[in-house]
């Protein structure tokens, strides 16, 4: 999935030094959403099925 433009506040995300969150199986450390890199107000999230 990927993000081109997103804002908040009106301003793009990078501007903030946002937290990465990566999602992970509860049962496991198995990763389930991995985020890129933010720039400007663009960014992909990778989702992976289980």
């Amino acid at each position: 999935m990927t993000f081109t433009g997103a804002k908040a506040n009106g301003s793009n995300l990078d501007g903030f030094s946002p937290t990465e969150i990566v999602m992970t199986k509860s049962s496991s450390s198995t990763v389930r959403a991995q985020p890129g890199t933010i720039s400007g107000g663009s960014f992909a999230d990778t989702w992976k099925a289980s």
